[in-house]
């Protein structure tokens, strides 16, 4: 019967890819301890911040407790409108090491965080400059063993993959669908490997060389892009960078977004910047991911109405047969996923199929917004890219 030989298929496949993916957690690039770099070298942390009042504190203590002694903090307050300045200048009254900065109204054709991230670029001077989100927990070794890091693999450009930090529901639900998704697109395993045409780096932390940065026209030459450390890191490596991706869960964690409605305004707005940048690689991902977390669930409904209907025997058996190995890797696959990453109970591999579905109609609204003029709003400003 047609749809057995369907739903097998698409099962077949299903289950290809989630075998993939369980060998691919595997090597997932983690940060190895390195000793300290002697003599110690400068760098310029540089962090845009708008409406952080409840994250900055985190950021301000982590880089207070850095292992490393030779930094600089330098703080741009774009426009906020809660008490992030003030929370900044009391610090930076007691700590010579930590600067803040008051961002210049935002000109005609430029993003948000661009804007604040080409002032901070400007008003820095040394060597290794790192872009840091304000929304970020830096741990104490955290400078020390990305400058040593980057240094031993002569890298121009180096981005961390976080720990993220998970609170309420929709947040264990959506964002480890959303970050597979990015995982799906860009594959670190490529993005490590020189001249595969596969470039991804996390705004959360980039690290970069000034020569490098200023090399490929830094933030300017990405003014106007909302997924501007895609961008910046692609212009990079255009501009003959090298750079690489690795999770250093250990060195930095991050909680993005605190409830439901941050969450959907903030993964709106990176729908429709990745389909942008990725075109034909993004709508595979989103293919992709459809199918290791949505058709197992599928086939399982697909055999259960085949019993009710009383199709013949045999491809009801076959079929059952696909659906249960398959759900049952599936699930497993997923808890997997969700423990080793987030630190998350593996019962919430039960969220995974709802967080893929529920992203691809984020990114329905993002789409629709774009096309209809209305734009997407992040941090209250609106983009209409």
């Amino acid at each position: 019967m047609l749809p057995v030989v369907i739903g097998l298929c698409f099962g077949l496949a299903s289950l290809i890819l989630l075998v993939r993916d369980a060998l691919l957690l595997k090597k997932i690039p983690q940060i190895e301890p390195r000793p300290a770099l002697e003599p110690l070298t400068s760098i310029d942390v540089l962090v845009p911040a708008r409406n952080e009042a409840h994250n900055i504190g985190h950021l301000l203590r982590g880089m207070a407790q850095q292992t490393s002694s030779d930094w600089q903090l330098t703080i741009l307050d774009d426009h906020s409108t809660d008490q992030t300045s003030a929370i900044v200048a009391e610090v930076a009254a007691h700590d010579q090491r930590v600067r803040l900065l008051h961002g210049q109204t935002l000109p005609a054709g430029w993003t948000g965080k661009c804007w604040a991230c080409w002032q901070l670029a400007e008003a820095s001077s040394s060597e290794w400059l790192l872009f840091l989100d304000a929304d970020t927990k830096p741990q104490p070794a955290m400078l020390a063993q990305a400058l040593a890091y980057a240094e031993a693999e002569k890298l121009d450009l180096l981005t961390f993959l976080p720990f993220s930090e998970l609170g309420s529901f929709w947040e264990k639900t959506l964002l480890p669908a959303f970050f597979s998704i990015i995982q799906a697109a860009y594959p670190v395993s490529k993005v490590n490997t020189p001249g595969s045409g596969v470039v991804l780096a996390n705004g959360q932390f980039i690290l970069v060389r000034r020569s490098a940065y200023l090399r490929a026209g830094g933030h300017a030459a990405v003014r106007d892009r909302v997924l501007e450390d895609v961008e910046l890191a692609q212009a990079i490596v255009r501009a003959g960078g090298v750079m690489k991706a690795v999770y250093a869960g250990e060195l930095l964690r991050v909680r993005m977004y605190t409830n439901g409605s941050e969450v959907r305004e903030g993964l709106v707005k990176n729908a429709i910047a990745g389909l942008r940048n990725g075109g034909a690689r993004s709508s595979w991902a989103g293919f992709r991911q459809i199918l290791v977390g949505v058709v197992p669930f599928g086939l399982a409904l697909l055999s259960m109405w085949a019993w009710l209907r009383r199709w013949t025997f045999w491809p009801k058996l076959l079929l059952s047969g696909m659906a249960t190995l398959l759900n049952g890797f599936a699930f497993w696959s997923w808890g997997r996923f969700m423990q080793q990453l987030y630190g998350l109970s593996r019962r919430h591999a039960l969220l995974f199929p709802l967080g893929i579905v529920c992203y691809m109609l984020l990114a329905a609204e993002a789409a629709w917004r774009i096309w209809s003029g209305r734009g997407v709003t992040w941090k209250g400003r609106t983009y209409k890219e």
